[in-house]
């Protein structure tokens, strides 16, 4: 069974003010999507790739992964290791896409969070299994990423956390390009990356439409990567949104984490790679660590002052609203 990404992986913002209230060194970040004027270019023209072409790629001739992997009890057994094989194949997606090496990273997998990952969270977060249940019900994620950070003798020492949980149902077929479980990896790892190349902005700074939307873009890249069906998504990311990204730069409310504005983002960074590189929207995250400032490390990637960004692509939508 296909499980529709909009409705599968929001987080409401309740959550973030819900553990930073209790947890004081954490910082939250969650998931989203992308596109461009007729459908991203930069992705359709590459070829399909296999999860065995990807690790001879990176010179991994076997699944091996630094990252420790916890199940849940409703796991299917036969399907665990299936399931190793396809967080080692989203790391090596990643060193290859990224050209870094993905953080080793906790990663928690279940079938569904109250009753398979609840106990997990609650250690990893160090909270209680009752308090965890209660922020996960404010939306309802599919997948979360976590990083705490903690001064040790002078050096910062960072611990990374990803949970991801699917129905039983879709533990089936893990190998499939399009596999929800895959592409909540996918997104979740890219979050990773964003808050290595760029602590300062993925935990606050940046607005969550770039946040977000250029995790949804790496979900689509990856989709298409390995020659996977990517229909789903080309419909939402060549849907006109009615969303404001210039008014939701400073937004702070519900309607801030919908579904819509998480595509309309997709939208965006699609439409900047397509006009640039399909490396940029990598490149922002690290040029934006190395600036120290998002803003300029925005107009040095895609050549355009967000102010400028912003009104070119009210524009582009707008002219989708009409045809």
């Amino acid at each position: 069974m296909h499980y529709r990404v909009p409705k599968f992986f929001s987080v409401a913002p309740a959550i973030g003010v819900f553990l930073l209230t209790m947890l004081s060194q954490l910082a939250i970040r969650q998931i989203a999507e992308a596109p461009d004027k007729t459908g991203p270019s930069s992705i359709s023209a590459r070829a399909a790739r296999t999860p065995e072409s990807i690790r001879e790629a990176v010179g991994v001739s076997r699944p091996a992964t630094t990252t420790s992997v916890r199940f849940g009890d409703a796991v299917p057994a036969g399907q665990r290791m299936a399931a190793l094989a396809l967080v080692a194949e989203v790391e090596d997606y990643w060193r290859e896409e990224a050209g870094i090496a993905v953080p080793e990273v906790r990663v928690a997998l279940g079938v569904n969070f109250e009753d398979d990952l609840a106990p997990v969270f609650a250690e990893w977060e160090h909270t209680s299994v009752e308090e965890g249940v209660q922020a996960w019900r404010l939306s309802r994620w599919a997948g979360y990423a976590t990083y705490w950070y903690q001064r040790v003798e002078d050096a910062d020492v960072v611990s990374r956390h990803l949970y991801a949980h699917v129905p039983a149902q879709s533990w089936d077929d893990l190998s499939s390009p399009d596999s929800p479980l895959r592409t909540i990896l996918v997104h979740e790892y890219f979050h990773q990356l964003q808050d290595q190349l760029d602590h300062a902005a993925s935990a606050g700074g940046v607005p969550d439409w770039i946040l977000e939307g250029s995790a949804r873009y790496a979900e689509y890249r990856h989709v298409a990567y390995l020659g996977g069906d990517t229909s789903e998504q080309e419909g939402y990311l060549s849907r006109p949104g009615n969303t404001n990204l210039a008014a939701l730069q400073t937004c702070d409310g519900p309607e801030c984490h919908e579904s819509e504005l998480r595509w309309v983002g997709a939208a965006a960074i699609a439409w900047l790679n397509d006009r640039t590189r399909p490396s940029a929207y990598i490149d922002f995250w690290r040029e934006s660590g190395r600036m120290g400032d998002w803003r300029k490390a925005f107009q040095r990637t895609y050549g355009v002052t967000i102010e400028s960004f912003y009104q070119q692509f009210e524009e582009f939508q707008a002219g989708r609203r009409l045809a």
